[in-house]
């Protein structure tokens, strides 16, 4: 995947675990990365154009956690710790973060019911892993097929399966707005609303 940053900058992301894009990272062989760029993605060689080495590439593992619980007590697990996922929906940061809105929140709720710290708190965090856990693991489910579906470009017959796939999907009103409600998570209005008004209730802080 790929896209422009500006200023004559452009992000690309490779990912591979087999294959032609698997053996030209084993092999460190740029000139081979930049051929199979420009067949996965347009401009993807001129994005390449300007690495003098492999060596000058940030090569990282793609691991992915799915724990069976995230709440010991008042132990919480947030973010990676918890779900972490491929990064092809650029997902990870933006769950993580909502996932400490969403323990404020419920951390709020809980301490304002009046009940006892301790069990407040306990409360709170099983309210946190029920509102979290499903939209996490769709997301994980979801970047892990998109991973998939990336390191077949290398495959010109499957390449058009999933193109054709993808369009048609990409075309649907219907499928276009579950998917952005997905990764949306929260409602943005609600959340923006909610973390300024956390701001504005502690004057002199940022």
């Amino acid at each position: 995947m790929g896209a422009p940053m500006g200023g004559g900058v452009s992000y690309l992301a490779i990912s591979a675990s087999r294959g032609a894009a698997w053996d030209a990272m084993a092999r460190g062989d740029l000139p081979a990365l930049r051929r199979l760029a420009a067949s996965m993605i347009p401009g993807g060689d001129t994005a390449l154009a300007g690495v003098g080495s492999f060596d000058e590439l940030i090569v990282t593992p793609i691991e992915t956690v799915s724990c069976r619980r995230w709440v010991d007590g008042r132990l919480v697990l947030l973010g990676d710790a918890a779900h972490a996922m491929a990064p092809h929906l650029a997902q990870g940061a933006n769950s993580a973060l909502l996932d400490a809105y969403v323990l404020a929140q419920e951390l709020a709720r809980a301490l304002d019911g009046g009940g006892r710290t301790g069990d407040a708190c306990a409360q709170a965090a099983r309210a946190y892993e029920k509102r979290r856990r499903r939209t996490a693991n769709a997301l994980r489910w979801l970047s892990e097929a998109y991973r998939v579906a990336s390191e077949s470009a290398t495959v010109p017959g499957v390449r058009h399966v999933r193109d054709t796939f993808m369009a048609a999907a990409g075309g649907s009103p219907a499928v276009t707005r579950r998917y952005l409600r997905l990764v949306q998570q929260e409602d943005p209005a609600e959340v923006q609303r909610r973390v300024r008004g956390l701001a504005a209730a502690r004057p002199g802080r940022r």
